[in-house]
């Protein structure tokens, strides 16, 4: 039996969230896609197979408690992770944690995205071009795909932040969202006129920063994302690292963390890979 949906706010360019059958499923990622690349790449600095108890540790938590399940479902949901007490990083969740030289980082996230059943079946029902409120997709979720309606609000941040992180949504100023499922059109770019051109940005050349001579592939890479660039820190070794190393090498993506954090982007750009997740 097909249900009515709320309707989004009314005007030019909104849009009514489409009436199709769907299944109904209530399992959604309780983290939103930036927590989730920062939480898997926390795990991946020290490895790509863990057991629960000292991943928990390297998640924050003292034990492997509820909370740091919550968590684990997140990743393995994103599909960064897989199942198993040792488990393993997935190949995507280690190329998110350390991409590799010519890895495409958006790319990678939209796949991560997309790997989560629900989301992709409420992108189904939404319109190109069509603005929505938060509270219409919360709603649509309750009733379309069996959400709790204590957790709609939970589910709403967690879809729509993920979706403008990887650029398929942009949010409105007066809070609604647009879904362009290809990135933004001609208009939304200042740089762009109404012909499609692309006037290049002039970059203020700095001066060039003398980089040791490196070769094969590093030992350890962390990249988190900032307002305008990154933050790369990369060990390259042809030998390998002593164990004791690790702990002095914690300190420092910790510190990383902390710096990426002051400098991320504000909302509604790409936010910081290395943002903190909730506990």
């Amino acid at each position: 039996m097909e249900v009515d949906v709320t309707e989004a706010t009314r005007g030019p360019g909104t849009g009514t969230i489409t009436d199709k059958k769907a299944t109904r499923s209530a399992g959604f990622p309780s983290l939103t896609l930036t927590e989730a690349l920062a939480q898997v790449q926390k795990l991946a600095s020290f490895g790509g197979e863990h057991d629960d108890a000292s991943a928990a540790g390297l998640m924050g938590h003292k034990s492997p408690s509820g909370p740091y399940r919550t968590k684990m479902a997140a990743l393995r949901d994103y599909g960064l992770v897989g199942r198993g007490d040792p488990f393993k990083v997935t190949p995507l969740g280690l190329d998110l944690a350390h991409p590799a030289l010519g890895y495409d980082q958006a790319e990678g996230r939209r796949e991560a995205y997309q790997s989560v059943g629900l989301f992709v079946r409420m992108l189904e029902l939404l319109t190109e071009g069509s603005s929505y409120s938060r509270e219409d997709i919360g709603n649509t979720a309750v009733r379309k795909f069996g959400v709790s309606a204590t957790k709609k609000d939970e589910f709403t941040e967690s879809f729509v932040s993920g979706a403008i992180t990887i650029g398929m949504m942009r949010e409105n100023a007066d809070g609604t969202v647009t879904y362009e499922p290809e990135g933004p059109g001609v208009g939304d770019d200042p740089d762009q006129d109404d012909t499609g051109s692309v006037e290049p940005r002039r970059v203020p050349s700095a001066p060039a920063a003398r980089r040791p001579q490196t070769s094969g592939t590093p030992a350890l890479h962390h990249v988190w994302e900032i307002d305008g660039g990154t933050v790369d820190f990369t060990i390259f070794s042809s030998r390998t690292l002593p164990s004791g190393a690790y702990a002095e090498i914690a300190k420092v993506v910790m510190a990383g963390e902390v710096l990426a954090q002051m400098l991320a982007p504000t909302f509604g750009s790409d936010s910081a890979v290395a943002s903190s997740a909730t506990e």
